[in-house]
Order: C-alpha cells, then sequence, then structure tokens
C-alpha cells in the first residue's frame, strides 16, 4: 500500500472505530425503512450441514424476517462474522426488524420465500429486501455460502476465476457442483419451515406458514440456486434472480415457474470482447455470451425481465445504502430509489406469483423509473 493510501486507511479507520463510542446505543446509517403493513421480526436458526463426500460434519445459519409484532427494539446489522468490515458494519448499521418477538397477530398464514446467499456472500446480505417483503406479508428465509458454514466448506469455498482458460473451465466445474449441493440446502430449509409450520413445533411459526404458497430468490450466484431449486422442488411455485448468471439452472427446466429475472443492462458482448488478449474480459464474455440465450429460454416459458440501465452488480445488494467505497466508486443508479423499486417489482412479482394478486408494475409499458426496461413473458 502506498504511504498517502495507508494515512487515508488509517484515517478512516480511526474515524469508524470513534464513531462506534457514539453507536453503541443508535447505528450512524439506518437502512431504508419498508413500507408495507406488518411490523418486521427476524430470528436465526441453525441447520447440520448436509453431509456430502469428503466434507466435515458442520452448521449453518438460516436468518428468518417475518411479519412481528410491533417492538421498538431494533436488530442489528449483517452477520457480525469473521473480518473488521462486517465487525464495523455490523456496529454503526441498524436494520428495522425486532429481534425474536411473535409473529403478527391474527390467523392469517404467510407464503414462505427462500433467499440464496451470492457466491461467497452472506444471508443479511440483502436485508433491505427481506424486510420489504416481510412487511408486505411474506417470510423470508435466507441462508449463507458454504464457505460460511461453522467449519467452512472448503471443497465449494475457491472464488470464481477468469484468468486463463483452464481457470475458466475449473470455474465452470465448480459452478455445476455448487449449484447441485445450494440446491439441497435450499430444500433443506424449505423442509425445515415446513416443520416448524407442523404442530408439533409449538413455536412462533406453527400454522402459520402457508408451504403452498412458497418461491426462491437469489442474488449473483443465488439466483441460479433459486431457478434450480424451483426446476427440481415444485412446492416452490416463482424465482426471482438478481444479476446472476444461471450456468446450468436452466438445464431440464420445463416451465410451471414464474420466473422474474432483475439485471442491469448491457449489450451483447462484442466480438472484440470475445476474442481479447485480456483473458479475464475474454471469459466473462463468453459466460454472457452463453448465458443471455439459456436465460432466454427460461423466460420465454413465463416470465418477466427487468433491467436497471447504469447498475452495477453490487447495486442489487444493501451495501451502496451504507458503504461508502461502492456508494461513491462509481456513476451508478441512486442506491435509495434503486433499493425501493427493486423492492416494489419484489413485492409486485410474488403477490402475482403466489398468491394471484395483479399490479400494474407487471404490465409491459409501465415502469417506476426512465432507467428501466421491463419485458414480459405470459
Amino acid at each position: 500500500m502506498r504511504p498517502l493510501a495507508r494515512r487515508l486507511a488509517f484515517a478512516i479507520a480511526v474515524c469508524l472505530i470513534a464513531a462506534l463510542g457514539v453507536t453503541r446505543i443508535s447505528a450512524a446509517f439506518r437502512l431504508p425503512e419498508p413500507d408495507g403493513p406488518f411490523p418486521v421480526g427476524t430470528t436465526c436458526i441453525t441447520l447440520a450441514r448436509l453431509r456430502t463426500e469428503g466434507a466435515p460434519l458442520g452448521r449453518f445459519y438460516v436468518q428468518i424476517w417475518y411479519p412481528g409484532a410491533p417492538s421498538a427494539e431494533r436488530a442489528a446489522y449483517g452477520t457480525d462474522g469473521p473480518g473488521l468490515k462486517r465487525w464495523i458494519y455490523h456496529r454503526i448499521v441498524g436494520a428495522n426488524a425486532a429481534p425474536n418477538v411473535a409473529l403478527a397477530a391474527g390467523a392469517e398464514r404467510f407464503p414462505v420465500l427462500i433467499y440464496a446467499a451470492g457466491w461467497g456472500g452472506e444471508r443479511t446480505d440483502n436485508t433491505v429486501l427481506a424486510e420489504q417483503l416481510a412487511s408486505h406479508g411474506f417470510v423470508v428465509a435466507a441462508f449463507d455460502d458454504p464457505e460460511h458454514d461453522v467449519p467452512p466448506l472448503p471443497s465449494l469455498g475457491a472464488p470464481l476465476a477468469f484468468d486463463s482458460e483452464a481457470a475458466y473451465e475449473a470455474t465452470l466445474r465448480l459452478a455445476h457442483t455448487k449449484l447441485r449441493y445450494e440446491v439441497r440446502r435450499a430444500v433443506q430449509v424449505l423442509d425445515r419451515m415446513t416443520a416448524l409450520d407442523g404442530p408439533a413445533a409449538g413455536g412462533r411459526f406453527s400454522g402459520r406458514l402457508d408451504l403452498d404458497r412458497a418461491g426462491a430468490f437469489g442474488f449473483s450466484f443465488g439466483g441460479a440456486v433459486a431457478l434450480a431449486a424451483a426446476r427440481d422442488d415444485r412446492r416452490l411455485k416463482a424465482a426471482m434472480n438478481m444479476d446472476g448468471w444461471i450456468f446450468d439452472a436452466g438445464r431440464g427446466y420445463k416451465g410451471g415457474v414464474l420466473y422474474l429475472l432483475v439485471s442491469d443492462l448491457e449489450p451483447p458482448p462484442a466480438r472484440a470482447d470475445l476474442t481479447s488478449p485480456d483473458l479475464t474480459l475474454r471469459y466473462t464474455s463468453q459466460l454472457n455470451a452463453e448465458d443471455g440465450p439459456e436465460q432466454e429460454a427460461v423466460l420465454h416459458r413465463g416470465g418477466y425481465e427487468l433491467h436497471f440501465a447504469g447498475a452495477d452488480h453490487l447495486d442489487f445488494t444493501d451495501a451502496p445504502l451504507f458503504a461508502p467505497l461502492h456508494r461513491f466508486g462509481h456513476d451508478g443508479v441512486d442506491p435509495h430509489r434503486m433499493s425501493a423499486t427493486l423492492g416494489a417489482y419484489s413485492v409486485a412479482f410474488f403477490e402475482r406469483a403466489l398468491l394471484g394478486k395483479p399490479s400494474p408494475l407487471l404490465r409491459a409499458g409501465t415502469r417506476q423509473d426512465p432507467r428501466l426496461v421491463f419485458s414480459s413473458w405470459p
């Protein structure tokens, strides 16, 4: 690190650490409030890791957001996992859900949504969207990438790599293996939610979950997991993919699931990109070129496509709302406006797919923002 950059980083760290002294009571950054009729609650449960060849026994966490009882208490943001950045954000960013409150009063049964994190991501990376959906009457159960298991699952922990032909081919093989494993994990989470709904469970969710109206969504690689899980488990009636390649999630897909693809707006890869001497650009472009027709084949069997012009990949997470290096690091869309728009379309999509409730947002030609491009295939 250069001396100037080192001094700047040190100054930022000092300011953040000093801020912790005044943010133990009130968070310096509060995530946008959800706009649904329900207060939001959140809780965390632990599941045993699925057995897989060569892997040690372990566990992973599932964060659940749900329509909750009113409370003045608010949960901290994130998982408080290892690393200085996570430690700081957990203390200076405030969420809106109340920890461990009762489910909203009444006899209403709430649809269930399974959320899969991105490659290397955490279950809380889309807390704003989870809280928004919960405030509109959905129960969201989210799980981490396996690298955040206890202990981590090393066989699935390698990063995406596109810097050589061999690395690209290894990444594709790993993605296919990881996709199959994480689909099993999504089904495992859905099974646990089904058990929590049973009369023997006796907890806040007993008799209150509508498992006949279940869906899945995910960010980045989690979008492929959501689609593949809905393809393989017909309890899932809808899938939303937020800016993710689907790899082989469309293989064997025969329709019957309403699909929403939300992504940035970029032209198809140019020939120069596909033959570029920059190998990372070349193989990223190659995967983009292969992914486009696969996405179209799924969409044409029944779905919606929503493009945000000017968006960056991480704009589809909470990061731009509180992380200054991302928020001011590019000339993308306004993070608060995009978060609100993504939340509105997500609620409209799952209400349409799972509850049969129509929305003007899902009509061709209707859009909240001139940067949006929306298409539909009935």
